[in-house]
């Protein structure tokens, strides 16, 4: 695992006041002018997928009361949980982000946070994060599932998206071999990302084994809705044991 960056949350509020749709959802394109509608269909079509391999699981949450988008960014999940739970809870560290989020959600039943602290224990009955815990480090990681493991019911399901490694593409290749600093010398000053991005990768069998160290069981991991060519994407189901 390692990472192409190291400024952190203000990464996040500089691509926010750039570009918060584009910067929550990459596609692994240089730019994308997404439209609200087509922005927020991603995640419907996201979440209906999901939602379906959990029932067909017989995993999915039968108490539905709340959700908790991790790391919601603009909101581009909220809604399509919205259509699923009572309330939602989306959560997110940076601030401009947040206030994008409650720019495209002012309706009843969805509210914004910068902490998951504020849940209460055993509260949760679904947790979905994607495209989240990829930019931190396997600390981090072990650390939010671990509040995870905290705030979810017993009942309650967590799903979120890891990368389990680069594909071959030049830009996977690239991820793959360069050293971080050239990594970040040739996304600043020849792509021009307005903010460099943290990045990390990890094969099943390690998440699975972290997940286990942090109280999670990991019901099912398969690989999922394929947003970009140059990684290859695991989408995790898991319980708090």
């Amino acid at each position: 695992m390692r990472t192409n960056d190291a400024h952190g949350q203000n990464v996040w509020e500089t691509l926010a006041n750039k570009d918060a749709f584009w910067a929550a959802c990459t596609s692994g394109k240089r730019r994308i002018d997404w439209g609200l509608e087509d922005f927020l269909a991603t995640g419907e079509r996201e979440v209906s997928w999901a939602s379906r391999v959990a029932q067909e699981g017989q995993f999915y949450p039968s108490r539905r009361s709340l959700a908790v988008d991790f790391g919601c960014g603009p909101g581009r999940l909220t809604g399509a949980l919205k259509e699923r739970f009572q309330r939602v809870v989306g959560v997110d560290t940076s601030e401009a982000m947040l206030s994008v989020a409650r720019r495209v959600h002012p309706e009843e039943g969805i509210e914004f946070s910068g902490s998951a602290k504020e849940l209460e224990n055993d509260s949760v009955d679904l947790i979905y994060s994607t495209f989240v815990l990829q930019h931190l480090t396997r600390d981090e990681v072990g650390n939010c599932f671990r509040e995870f493991t905290r705030i979810l019911h017993a009942g309650g399901l967590l799903i979120f998206q890891y990368p389990a490694r680069p594909r071959w593409t030049v830009p996977g290749i690239a991820f793959f071999l360069l050293p971080t600093p050239l990594l970040t010398v040739i996304q600043r000053y020849i792509l021009r990302y307005p903010g460099i991005m943290p990045m990390s990768w990890m094969a099943p069998a390690k998440v699975t084994r972290l997940a286990t160290s942090c109280g999670l069981t990991i019901l099912q991991y398969q690989v999922g809705p394929k947003y970009s060519p140059n990684w290859k994407d695991t989408w995790y189901f898991a319980k708090s044991n």
